[in-house]
């Protein structure tokens, strides 16, 4: 793996500046009796010093982002299944990936091609292509058809029900369209910039027109659309969401938030009415059974609600403005939030918890977790696609560094579902900060030209620190690997920036990498 260096406080594993490799003898192989330290000697005189690398220099990383090489794309729809255990997320590169937050790791690679819509139901994941398609597929198994849409969809206009049986879809004419039980019905007079919100069983439909939003019941043919009644200021809806069969949330454009009740025999009943936000409401979700409702604004920020009492219960702001999809889990008080490069962020409202949990990342064939100390976890395809990146301190470089130079205190398997704990056991338990202390910039260590071995056929191997001002406090061990194996050294004294490996050579090919780790972190309770 590679190793990093935090800055002091925030301890980790020093990148390795220096490989040489040693060539092997030309003499002749030794009669047995000779031994092999007759002819070490000349291996000696053949060690292949590589040039010098690149000048150290000493800057320390202040406040590092989250930099994505390979993203997937941002995250158009999001779904959460009826028991918390799946969430699937589709992205603008055209695929899903299914997620399992009990394990906290994605279900297999990419799901798809040309895909617009899913929906996590009864277990199973369904998925809606741009060619109207419609695809079924339970974790580890076979993948079946599950209906189509009569013709093209376009991009960004489909929605499925929470249970999957049920697809609102624009065509290529504007027209929006619901495809259920086989049958395919029109939504009179929809407008086309407005996605249809579907009641979990898609039984029920809301759309909005031209005179304003209105509510359809789709298990009974031919039944007309519905008014809902005005809300704050009546203005045009602009996002909403089923809270369970027939209660209902919409978010409009002057930034409210307004609930109904529909019935079978009367108009809706309103429930709530508030202002959500001071523009307009980017996007609306609620929890499965109805408990909370979350809403999205302009600049990031996002809100969740109780829906009874309707009251505001937290708060939060994503790193970037982009008005991505919302899901709510109301049993681990976890909001999932869309972003641009393919993150899903995730935040909690759990007493003693609240703020950034994690942060989901899905790349072109990888995935990784990453937490708001900086530990992380991931497939290796993953973890390689991330880096800590920013300008050092007092001089405007930039610096990077990849996510997996942190390893030895930031590399936690299973990251997002120790996360769920509510005492999460970490392999280390208070590793800093990584994102806001930033780190130190690995120091250069070097490796002394290699000597003849003495008349027992041992060498002494000198690793150093190659910056004479680098602090030597930041640097508890030089480790030595030799052909791949950690080599034994000399005891190292605090402060001593050098430490000796006896070895023996070996005939053939002698590689070397010295590294420079940090100070180790005491283990947290038990």
């Amino acid at each position: 793996m590679k190793r990093g260096r935090t800055r002091r406080g925030a301890p980790t594993v020093s990148l390795a500046a220096l490989c040489l490799a040693v060539a092997a003898s030309q003499t002749p192989a030794p009669a047995a009796a000779e031994g092999l330290g007759r002819i070490l000697p000349g291996v000696g005189r053949h060690i292949i010093l590589p040039p010098p690398g690149p000048p150290g220099g000493i800057a320390r990383v202040l406040a590092p982002k989250l930099v994505i090489g390979d993203a997937a794309g941002g995250v158009a729809g999001l779904s959460l299944g009826a028991n918390g255990g799946l969430l699937l997320a589709v992205l603008d590169d055209g695929t899903a990936r299914l997620w399992d937050l009990d394990s906290g790791a994605q279900i297999g690679g990419a799901i798809g091609g040309e895909t617009i819509a899913g929906a996590v139901a009864a277990g199973a994941a369904v998925t809606v292509r741009r060619d109207g398609a419609m695809t079924s597929m339970r974790p580890g198994g076979r993948a079946w058809p599950h209906g189509a849409a009569p013709g093209p969809v376009e991009d960004g206009a489909a929605a499925l029900s929470a249970d999957g049986s049920a697809l609102a879809f624009r065509g290529r004419d504007d027209a929006w369209r619901v495809v259920r039980g086989g049958r395919t019905e029109p939504l009179p007079g929809a407008v086309a910039g407005f996605r249809p919100v579907l009641s979990p069983d898609g039984a029920r439909a809301v759309f909005l027109t031209r005179r304003g939003a209105v509510a359809v019941d789709l298990a009974r043919a031919g039944a007309p659309p519905v008014p809902l009644p005005g809300c704050a200021g009546s203005a045009a809806a602009t996002a909403g969401a089923f809270l369970s069969g027939d209660w209902l949330a919409v978010g409009d454009e002057r930034g409210n938030i307004c609930g109904w009740r529909l019935s079978d025999t009367g108009p809706p009943a309103p429930l709530f009415s508030a202002r959500a936000h001071d523009g307009p409401v980017r996007a609306v979700a609620a929890s499965r059974g109805g408990e909370f409702v979350a809403t999205r604004g302009a600049g990031g920020a996002m809100r969740v609600w109780s829906a009874a009492p309707f009251r505001r219960v937290a708060e939060f702001r994503a790193e970037d403005g982009s008005p991505g999809p919302l899901a709510l889990d109301a049993a681990r008080r976890w909001l999932f939030a869309g972003q641009d490069a393919g993150k899903v962020a995730v935040f909690s409202w759990r007493p003693g918890a609240e703020g950034r949990v994690a942060t989901l990342v899905f790349t072109d064939d990888g995935w990784a977790a990453i937490d708001a100390a900086g530990r992380f976890d991931g497939s290796q395809s993953g973890v390689d696609s991330l880096a800590w990146a920013g300008a050092a301190e007092g001089t405007g470089e930039p610096r990077a560094r990849p996510v997996d130079a942190f390893s030895e205190n930031w590399f936690e398997p299973g990251l997002q579902a120790k996360l769920d704990d509510e005492s999460p056991r970490f392999l280390t338990q208070a590793p800093g900060a990584l994102p806001a202390e930033g780190y130190l910039s690995p120091p250069r260590v070097v490796i002394d030209p290699i000597g003849p071995p003495d008349a027992d056929g041992w060498t002494r191997v000198v690793a150093r620190l190659a910056d004479p001002d680098y602090p030597p406090g930041e640097v508890a061990e030089i480790r030595l690997y030799h052909n791949g194996k950690l080599a034994p050294g000399e005891a190292r004294a605090d402060g001593a920036r050098e430490r000796t490996f006896p070895l023996r050579l070996l005939p053939g090919e002698n590689r070397f990498a010295a590294v420079g780790v940090g100070p180790t972190i005491p283990p947290g309770p038990t």
